[in-house]
């Protein structure tokens, strides 16, 4: 098979199987069981089921983590279920995507990563056969207004007696249960645990209302992670391998992108065995006019964006320009299907020289 002039080798990281179509295979399944399963929460808290949801959520891929729990209306309206990245970003891309094909099944609310606890302040953690309450755990905090997160310093006597790799595995699982996974990815800069109480500092139970009063002083806004965009200013470009001539890079995916150019154009696939993949197109130079190389790409950008979302089959990520080319960086979830409408874009674009190009191997 050709792409661009370009030929993909039979082991191509565009998967057989695809993302797009494990998700509707789960939603499938979840529609022809959802009173079983609502049953099996109500019943038994959902262990009943969980062999099941296990085996359903292992088919989307590796990685993944789930949690029944609460309808944010209320105990009257049914239960929610979560499907979780674990905090890995690269996968937070592969649950919002799942999100997004949810059918509506009445008593349920879905969502792509842990929720904050509606009833925080009185959560508390076994540890040790010792009960760490919320209102035991003090935090510092600084603020950084460049970056608009929030840096923190995290102190209990508890912390003493156990390993610390155990004490940070602690401390960010009350941090979701406080903010959810995207409210700790999103506003918490440095996270460091002290021997010590440091001056300045609350209880852990009162972030969330710190968060949202510097929310509120700076007007700091809430985005999708996937959504937010990271500018970069790139020294020292080269020639030794693609992607290495880049000048600027804009990108919501900054891990993939950063250490693809740092690795030599090598890069561990960060969401193997899921059907999806994360691909970019090289175009050459000489198609972007001088002083509009930023508004061409993003143009490029916007229109194959809106082919890949309105058929379900992918997204940009970033992008970026170079002495020798210009960028838009993809996930895919459709496999050769997302790879046709990218090729029939080009096409169309009559954009000559263009290639399609994975991040990384399958």
């Amino acid at each position: 098979m050709k792409l661009f002039g370009k030929r993909i080798k039979k082991d191509s990281p565009i998967p057989e199987e695809t993302f797009k179509s494990r998700v509707e295979e789960f939603w499938s399944w979840w529609a022809e069981h959802a009173e079983r399963i609502r049953k099996s929460v109500d019943e038994t808290g959902g262990a009943s089921i969980q062999p099941e949801v296990s085996a359903a959520v292992n088919k989307l891929g590796p990685g993944f983590g789930w949690v029944f729990g609460p309808h944010p209306e209320g105990k009257g309206f049914g239960h929610s279920f979560t499907l979780s990245p674990e905090g890995i970003r690269s996968h937070l891309f592969l649950t919002s995507y799942w999100l997004k094909l949810a059918p509506q099944v009445e008593g349920w609310q879905f969502f792509s990563s842990r929720q904050a606890s509606k009833d925080f302040a009185g959560f508390s953690l076994q540890m040790h056969e010792q009960e760490l309450k919320v209102n035991e755990l003090w935090l510092t905090p600084e603020i950084d207004h460049d970056h608009e997160v929030i840096h923190i310093t995290a102190w209990t006597p508890l912390f003493k007696d156990i390993p610390e790799n155990q004490a940070y595995q602690i401390l960010f699982l009350l941090l979701d249960e406080a903010l959810g996974e995207n409210g700790v990815s999103q506003w918490l800069g440095k996270i460091t645990i002290e021997d010590g109480k440091l001056a300045q500092s609350f209880p852990l139970s009162e972030l969330p209302a710190q968060i949202e009063e510097a929310q509120k002083e700076n007007g700091w806004k809430m985005l999708p992670l996937e959504e937010t965009y990271v500018l970069y200013s790139l020294k020292n470009p080269g020639n030794e391998f693609s992607r290495h001539d880049m000048l600027s890079l804009n990108t919501s995916f900054s891990g993939l992108a950063l250490d693809y150019l740092e690795g030599g154009g090598k890069v561990d696939n960060p969401i193997p065995n899921t059907g999806a993949a994360f691909l970019f197109i090289e175009i050459p130079i000489e198609h972007f006019p001088d002083g509009e190389q930023v508004n061409v790409r993003g143009r490029l950008e916007d229109e194959i964006n809106e082919i890949l979302r309105s058929n379900h089959s992918g997204r940009v990520f970033g992008g970026g320009l170079g002495r020798n080319a210009a960028y838009i960086d993809l996930i895919v979830y459709d496999g050769k299907e997302s790879s046709n409408l990218i090729n029939n874009f080009i096409v169309e674009k009559n954009i000559q020289g263009a290639q399609l190009v994975p991040f990384c191997e399958r």
